[in-house]
């Protein structure tokens, strides 16, 4: 069924309500299943339509929905990311719900969460490994735009890491968009970290030497933010640091070696460091060095820029 059939199916179907404005409203109350190759997935979705003039024009209608899709493949999250995240295979399923205002063509509204089981990412331009066998859940509230994603609220909490983040991405769907992002709250092993960072990115080998140099410990960050576009944060991984990047964060039963020729291991590392205009800073610093012991070790180190 398409064109004027369609159109005239929609009117039946749905209810119409007056619009202050003077257009038409029609209002929905949708129970299905979405099919994908062998899955089926369950779909409710609850809510109205505004359009503003006595049309029924998509372009220019705003929407206010509940929407609740249970049970939907990673392949289909896949699909509908394209080529903003290169992603060469997903397994496994999520389960949305999500309240959605606004219009679709031009600024939407989010607030929900997102759950998922089982999930497996194969991105080799992002991270170091595959992901395999997530779980997780994540809380979320947003504002979404052509140009822009502002993001209010978002905690994540992914087996056996959590932390919250808040921010803006602008000019995200071009080649160089600019991230204005403030991360708190996270406490995780360093493998966990590892496993999860998007080392591959930054396109920097050094960097991915430095995070594989530590073989362990727990690292809880206290707050930590950028504000950089793409190009820059690939600049980062080159030392160019200066006020795009800052943290705090403190370091327990950390073991590693140090990102240079004929070091010792270090094992048993604890402490606080931070990093802020550029100015990298340790303090209270106290481990082993190979056979010897560190106490109260602290220290400043101006990052290249």
């Amino acid at each position: 069924m398409r064109g004027q059939g369609l159109r005239d199916f929609m009117a039946d179907l749905l209810k119409r309500q007056p619009s202050a404005e003077g257009g038409v409203g029609l209002e929905f109350d949708v129970r299905g299943t979405v099919l994908k190759d062998s899955s089926k997935s369950s779909l409710k979705a609850q809510g109205y339509i505004a359009f503003p003039r006595d049309v029924l024009a998509l372009h220019e209608a705003r929407l206010n929905a509940d929407v609740e899709l249970v049970d939907f493949p990673a392949t289909l999250v896949k699909e509908l990311l394209g080529a903003r995240a290169p992603i060469k295979s997903a397994t496994g399923h999520f389960a949305q719900r999500v309240h959605v205002e606004g219009n679709p063509a031009e600024q939407l509204h989010l607030r929900g969460d997102l759950e998922f089981k089982q999930v497996s990412v194969d991105a080799p331009e992002v991270f170091l490994a595959p992901l395999v066998g997530s779980d997780g859940r994540v809380i979320f509230e947003l504002h979404w735009s052509r140009q822009s994603v502002h993001v209010r609220r978002a905690d994540f909490r992914v087996n056996d890491i959590k932390f919250s983040l808040q921010g803006e991405v602008d000019a995200w769907d071009s080649k160089d968009p600019r991230f204005r992002l403030n991360l708190s709250g996270m406490s995780a092993a360093v493998s966990a970290v590892r496993k999860y960072l998007p080392l591959k990115f930054f396109e920097s080998p050094r960097l991915e030497k430095i995070i594989n140099d530590i073989q362990a410990g727990q690292i809880d960050i206290k707050k930590a933010g950028i504000d950089a576009t793409l190009a820059q944060l690939r600049g980062l991984s080159q030392g160019e640091v200066g006020k795009q990047i800052w943290f705090e964060a403190e370091l327990r039963d950390m073991a590693g070696t140090l990102p240079a020729e004929g070091t010792l291991p270090l094992r048993g590392v604890q402490g606080r460091v931070s990093l802020a205009n550029g100015v990298f800073a340790f303090q209270d610093f106290r481990g082993s060095y190979g056979d010897s012991r560190f106490t109260e070790a602290n220290g400043t180190s101006v990052m290249s820029t």
